[in-house]
């Protein structure tokens, strides 16, 4: 016949076990938690910056970096204006491209249609 005491001690062993177990799977679970969070908010922040970069603050962000650029050989790019969505159909106004030697081309309006998106269904457009 088994001891009371024994057993008393092997099942507040096992219940200790437990507890650790449990323990163990609530700090995983919380983990887990916080990555899904992390990467819902993370995707949430880039449509967000999609959706920006199509507004027209997005788009003199857009003009500012292209004018921004500055190659080795000294060609420069500048762009005055965009209209119209940077996604699909835009009008770059005042379009010139320069050198050290000076401006080389030159358009008041050049139009663009562009659709960067039709690449994740195998489309380079």
């Amino acid at each position: 016949m088994p001891d009371p005491e024994e057993e008393a001690t092997e099942g507040a062993s096992r219940s200790n076990e437990a507890r650790e177990a449990a323990r163990g799977m609530h700090w995983f679970l919380r983990v887990v938690k916080w990555l899904a969070i992390s990467l819902v908010s993370l995707a949430i922040l880039i449509g967000v910056g999609i959706f920006v970069l199509d507004t027209g603050l997005g788009r003199r962000f857009v003009a500012d970096q292209i004018q921004a650029l500055e190659f080795e050989t000294g060609m420069k790019i500048r762009v005055e204006r965009i209209e119209g969505s940077i996604y699909g159909r835009m009008v770059l106004r005042n379009f010139s491209v320069s050198d050290t030697k000076g401006e080389f081309l030159f358009s008041p309006q050049m139009v663009v249609d562009w659709r960067p998106f039709s690449y994740f269904s195998n489309h380079v457009d």
